[in-house]
């Protein structure tokens, strides 16, 4: 089943070819930074701990989306054979 979901969204991508794949990596690598800034800026500017801890949270959670979106692209050009 996998499998051919994984099949039928590498022949919706087949024209990206790997600048399409590059350009996935691109916001992917910009979100880790968003989050890695957002981070920082929460534990330098918020003085009381509840919002200094919410917007850690949110900016590891950002992280996460660039992580996801990187390893998510690296599967596909894996798979693609690039």
């Amino acid at each position: 089943m996998r499998q051919r979901a994984a099949r039928r969204f590498l022949r919706a991508i087949n024209h990206l070819d790997y600048d399409g794949l590059n350009a996935m990596k691109i916001p992917g690598f910009m979100l880790l930074l968003a989050g890695w800034g957002i981070t920082l800026a929460a534990i330098v500017l918020l003085p009381k701990p509840v919002p200094r801890c919410v917007f850690m949270l949110a900016g590891v959670a950002v992280e996460l989306l660039g992580l996801g979106l990187l390893i998510r692209s690296q599967y596909l050009a894996r798979q693609v054979g690039l």
